[in-house]
């Protein structure tokens, strides 16, 4: 009879992240859902002039009541965004 902790199998290899289409890791989909922002909003951000990821956080603290004006590298808020 083995032990209860002997080893059955080996630890398993980590994985790569792979990314599809040439995205590459700038202009990636988002989605948001919920959060009292409109439903069926796509905002297509031009590829050079792109809002950076963290004003959607900033945007979304302010909805939530917090006093923030800055997260991480943001540089306002997200344009573009529908209140409910």
């Amino acid at each position: 009879m083995r032990p209860a902790f002997a080893r059955t199998a080996a630890p398993a290899k980590p994985r790569r992240m792979r990314i599809c289409n040439n995205l590459g890791l700038s202009n990636l989909p988002t989605l948001l859902a919920g959060g009292g922002f409109c439903r069926g909003q796509l905002l297509g951000c031009d590829r050079v002039h792109n809002n950076p990821l963290p004003n959607l956080f900033v945007s979304m603290l302010q909805r939530m009541g917090l006093t923030a004006d800055k997260f991480a590298s943001s540089t306002g808020t997200m344009r573009g965004l529908d209140l409910v």
